[in-house]
């Protein structure tokens, strides 16, 4: 039974060339206030706004232990980073939902 949820917001990693160093990951925050109103644990790791690495991510993750794992791309920049940290939770957590 789906009872935890983690959202991920990657970090930018290129926040010099953009001129801007925090955004707020609004989508994951509407969904994480409809889950939690429904009854489900839900945690956000904001990369960005902590300056996380993708293993501090993964630690955070840990911590969490979600049955499920979402990760958002909302910049065209984020494309790879996204991509790089949804392989690492892969390898980390087989067997879980990512998307």
């Amino acid at each position: 039974m789906i009872e935890r949820i983690s959202f991920v917001s990657p970090n930018f990693l290129l926040r010099d060339k953009f001129d801007f160093d925090l955004t707020y990951p609004l989508g994951i925050i509407y969904m994480a206030a409809v889950l939690e109103k429904e009854g489900f644990e839900v945690n956000i790791t904001d990369a960005n706004a902590m300056n996380f690495s993708d293993e501090q991510v993964v630690d955070e993750l840990r911590k969490s232990r979600p049955d499920i794992i979402g990760v958002s791309c909302n910049f065209a920049p984020l494309h790879n980073p996204t991509l790089k940290i949804v392989e690492l939770i892969k390898r980390k957590w087989s067997g879980r939902t990512t998307g």
